[in-house]
């Protein structure tokens, strides 16, 4: 007797134990802050961009003036040219290097058109007059390459580039100091020389 009453209170004493965890556990999953880990977001550093976004200047408008010296120390300004002669200014990045070397030669090939049109070749770049004279003298070039040292006039015409270069541009200008060609890179002379003929 004393045995079986032994073996009554101990199963409800275990029942009691059991619901006591089933509630208390229940309540505290209940109360419980679940603390998601948010993903790590790495910041990069913010990339500076030195790319400059110049835009060419619109055919029709009119061409900003300039005055500065060619290799030769000579003062070149596109005001004396206006009612005489047409302009072809090219832009180009460096003396000496074989792009830009190709590009002027091209045009030195194609000359007599230029003269034939009446039209005025002036390369344009930030080297100083000995560089210019130089890279003039070794490849012949018969026309003025003008000292553009704090890039001025490139500003002006749209053609600074990237991290501060000239970007290689073309641009003819007619009698009436109006562009009648802009174009980026290293336009053939019978595209520049076209632009002159239809608007004769």
């Amino acid at each position: 007797m004393r045995r079986h009453t032994l073996g009554i209170m101990l199963g409800v004493c275990c029942q009691l134990v059991f619901l006591s965890g089933c509630f208390f556990g229940w309540h505290g999953h209940e109360h419980e802050e679940h603390h998601e880990e948010e993903p790590e977001h790495h910041e990069r550093p913010e990339r500076r961009d030195d790319r400059r976004h110049s835009e060419l200047l619109n055919i029709g408008k009119t061409a900003p003036g300039f005055a500065a010296i060619d290799a030769r120390g000579e003062r070149v300004n596109l005001a004396d040219y206006a009612g005489k002669k047409n302009v072809a200014l090219i832009f180009y990045v460096k003396d000496n290097t074989p792009g830009c070397t190709r590009q002027l030669c091209a045009v030195r090939d194609n000359y007599s058109g230029f003269v034939g049109k009446d039209v005025e070749v002036l390369g344009v770049n930030p080297d100083d007059a000995k560089s210019h004279e130089e890279f003039a003298a070794e490849n012949r070039l018969p026309f003025p390459l003008v000292v553009d040292k704090e890039m001025t006039i490139a500003k002006a015409y749209g053609c600074e580039g990237e991290n501060g270069r000239v970007e290689r541009t073309v641009y003819g200008i007619d009698k009436e100091g109006r562009i009648v060609f802009a174009e980026r890179g290293s336009p053939k002379p019978e595209e520049i020389l076209g632009a002159f003929e239809m608007n004769d």
